[in-house]
């Protein structure tokens, strides 16, 4: 798959979930798809989820997040260590537990945090990839 054109991914086929819940790619109308992928080793990575769960909260009728943790060690593959984590950060919705970096690769992506939004037509609308400007990235969502 190539993130820049469009995405049919099987997230119901997958069982490694955190937060008992498993994101269903059923259309909520016009709602749009934020997808972000990082991981308990990436700084910040931590420190930019505030901001998405923040966003996410003011603007719930505008998308979906779907997080997707890709381990970046083998002590990241540490599922407790990973539930603790989300509970820290206060990430309530569903996280996709990427051990084997199937979702990175489909997503052609090799750094961390990375930052996708699909239409709710599954086509991608925006993205970004990397630390720099997330802030406005984030904030320039809504107008997307």
């Amino acid at each position: 798959m190539n993130a820049a054109v469009s995405y049919s991914p099987k997230w119901e086929d997958e069982i490694n979930w955190l937060n008992g819940k498993c994101y269903s790619k059923e259309p909520e109308g016009e709602k749009k798809l934020f997808v972000y992928l990082w991981s308990i080793s990436c700084g910040y990575c931590k420190e930019i989820i505030p901001d998405i769960l923040q966003l996410h909260e003011e603007n719930e009728s505008f998308f979906q997040l779907l997080s997707i943790h890709v381990p970046m060690s083998d002590s990241d593959l540490d599922r407790e260590r990973v539930q603790e984590v989300v509970e820290e950060l206060g990430i309530d919705g569903p996280v996709l537990l990427d051990n084997e970096h199937r979702w990175i690769s489909l997503f052609e992506s090799e750094v961390l945090p990375s930052f996708y939004v699909y239409d709710a037509q599954g086509k991608l609308v925006s993205s970004k990839v990397g630390v720099g400007n997330v802030t406005t990235y984030l904030s320039s969502l809504i107008r997307v």
